[in-house]
């Protein structure tokens, strides 16, 4: 396992120790984490970008394993930020700090990358005490975003996606149980399991984490991730299995009588020799300690010495390899032959045999060093041994709206109207128009100021000009503004936002209140956050039309983001975060969904997935009629989203 970071050694507070694709052979398939794709990370990522490189540098928030859970290590206050610091002072464009006694956060901004970080109930986490939260976007056109929250209660979640729907990766530890879940999508299958542990979900999904889970990680700068399936874990488990020296051994046995000796100063100077003599005798204490063959006295004060002499790691690794009775699972130690046969671990010709012995011996099936035969045995093991997941939500669960969310989808109706257009699916733009009459805002404009001429008032009262001009914005803004404005009325906490550049008269906006987010963009944010300008030239092409609203109420936590670009290539995501389930819809080409498919549906309910793939969404619709009127077209009519297909 890699050496922990400068930071993470500081770190006073409380540390603890840590953290079915498959390949698409039909138009719609189930999915379970019995099985997926092999490729690596990187070659489905495929896009680097400013995360990877800002991720390296940060090392903020590192893991550590106690057997059965993945824990963050927590920092002081201090520490953290002035890790933090040496990171924003590379960000020259715009950063800045805030924070009280029990809580702060950090930010910085520049052309292509936004870093933000920060612990308690300030930034973007309010009323969230207690929680260490990292962002690290990058705002280029290849755009991905990665966030990572832990708490001191043990809870984790961290989530990475590419702007383009390309790639998405959810992992999510819950604080009191300790239950684990994960999600993977990408452009060309899915992955979704969960298990009542980090060491289950190891155990369950070992080539997922090795392929995975631990690629991704390092690429967001968290580190190796600890687990039975790291080199260093491995390799002691190995040395357990080593046949030890018969002389080594003797000497060892003798240095450990006196810690069971009848004189108290026996013992006690039995014990400071072994403390002085450590790195003689770590392996042989380490495999002792809960040897039964020893005393209770004598595996007492061997814990003791191994817990005050040795290093957090070797604690972490020892408590993985005999917390989860490694040297003892079947599975693993066929796991631990294959990665021997294939010299990724050296092992002597003894050693192999003790190993094959032991596997022979738990498994009662004699295969030798046939590696093919014991993966058959394995295949058949897991399979044999698998549960049937089960969905985390229902249709009618998926359907269920209420609160801020439901008060606002009159608003979310008029925004997101969806037609479908020479098969594929888009946003109806001319419906944005229709509760205006049809006029564009600049003839409302001016009639406007025709009316204010003819009744002898100063048409400067309407200026077409200032950085707030109603002429600069378009159908959209104004439905926004409608949206936020009702809200704003009835909560004193509604803030609203708008951004504008000399490049891009048209705002992007964002609103947020107690329980309710909302954001329209049509293009790239400013650099450096607001930069107000007079007398701007006509805005640009539209690169996309994005709208997001959130919910945070702690019963019915919905996200909901349509984002579309000019090349008709488009994400629809409906989320539920506390169920770990999603609708999503990703359209596109050939280059960013691969192989003849234009399109692809995702319904997650936890740990099972449907997918569905289709050469266009009139397609996908023809192909999965029932499913389409029975659940996918109702759930987006409860947003009042609407699909009208084409004549």
């Amino acid at each position: 396992m890699a050496a922990q970071s400068t930071l993470a050694k500081q770190l006073n507070s409380a540390v603890a120790t840590v953290v079915s694709t498959f390949v698409f052979t039909a138009l719609v398939s189930i999915v379970t984490a019995t099985s997926f794709a092999q490729d690596s990370f990187s070659e489905l990522e495929l896009k680097s970008n400013k995360i990877e490189k800002l991720g390296a540098k940060f090392e903020v928030i590192t893991f550590a394993a106690d057997g059965k859970r993945l824990k963050p290590v927590f920092t002081d206050r201090n520490s953290a930020q002035k890790q933090f610091r040496r990171i924003q002072s590379k960000f020259r464009s715009h950063s800045s700090s805030s924070g009280g006694r029990e809580s702060w956060a950090m930010d910085g901004t520049n052309a292509t990358s936004k870093i933000a970080c920060g612990f308690g109930s300030t930034g973007d986490l309010i009323g969230r005490p207690g929680v260490f939260w990292l962002t690290i976007e990058d705002t280029t056109p290849v755009g991905a975003v990665a966030t990572v929250e832990v708490s001191k209660a043990g809870g984790i979640l961290i989530n990475y996606s590419t702007n383009d729907g390309a790639y998405s990766f959810r992992f999510r530890q819950r604080s009191k149980s300790g239950e684990v879940y994960c999600r993977e999508l990408t452009k060309r299958a899915a992955f979704a399991a969960s298990a009542s542990s980090f060491d289950a979900f190891c155990q369950q999904n070992s080539q997922f984490v090795r392929k995975r889970v631990e690629p991704l990680f390092k690429f967001v700068g968290l580190g190796q991730v600890s687990n039975r399936f790291a080199d260093d874990i491995a390799k002691n488990v190995l040395l357990s299995l080593q046949p030890v020296d018969q002389e080594r051994l003797k000497n060892f046995q003798k240095a450990i009588e006196g810690l069971n000796a009848d004189s108290f100063d026996e013992r006690e100077s039995a014990m400071k020799d072994l403390k002085e003599n450590f790195k003689t005798w770590s392996d042989l204490i380490q495999s002792s300690i809960n040897d039964d063959k020893h005393s209770v006295e004598t595996r007492t004060r061997l814990k003791k010495i191994f817990s005050k002499s040795a290093t957090d790691q070797e604690k972490s690794d020892l408590e993985i390899a005999q917390g989860g009775k490694l040297s003892d699972d079947a599975t693993y130690l066929i796991w631990l032959l294959e990665q021997s046969l294939s010299n990724k671990f050296e092992i002597t010709p003894d050693s192999k045999k003790l190993l094959v012995s032991k596997i022979e011996k738990l498994t009662e099936e004699n295969h030798g060093d046939d590696l093919k035969k014991w993966q058959t045995w394995v295949s058949k093991f897991e399979s044999s041994n698998a549960t049937k997941p089960e969905p985390t939500l229902s249709n009618s669960e998926m359907m269920e709206l209420e609160g801020p969310l439901e008060k606002a989808t009159h608003h979310i109706g008029k925004l997101v109207r969806l037609q479908i257009k020479n098969g594929q699916l888009e946003v109806n733009r001319e419906h944005w128009g229709a509760a205006f009459g049809g006029k564009t805002l600049k003839e409302h404009v001016q009639n406007v100021k025709k009316q204010i001429k003819e009744s002898n008032l100063p048409v400067s009262w309407f200026d077409e000009g200032g950085k707030y001009a109603f002429v600069s914005t378009e159908y959209p803004q104004v439905l926004f503004k409608l949206m936020t404005e009702e809200f704003a009325k009835s909560d004193p906490r509604a803030q609203a936002h708008y951004y504008y550049t000399r490049e891009t008269p048209t705002f992007n906006r964002e609103f947020k209140n107690g329980d309710l987010r909302a954001s329209l963009k049509f293009h790239p944010e400013p650099d450096g956050g607001f930069r107000m300008m007079v007398g701007a030239p006509k805005p640009p092409k539209k690169e996309f039309f994005e709208f997001a609203i959130s919910q945070s109420t702690p019963r019915l936590v919905r996200n909901f983001s349509y984002r579309e670009l000019n090349d008709g290539s488009l994400i629809l995501t409906l989320e539920y975060p506390n169920k770990d389930g999603m609708l999503k819809i990703v359209q596109g080409k050939d280059s960013n969904l691969g192989q003849e498919d234009h399109l692809i549906v995702f319904d997650i309910r936890g740990p099972v997935a449907k997918v569905f793939k289709a050469k266009s969404f009139s397609k996908f619709i023809a192909e999965n009629e029932n499913y389409f009127d029975e659940f996918f077209s109702p759930v987006f009519e409860k947003l009042r989203i609407k699909i009208i297909e084409e004549p």
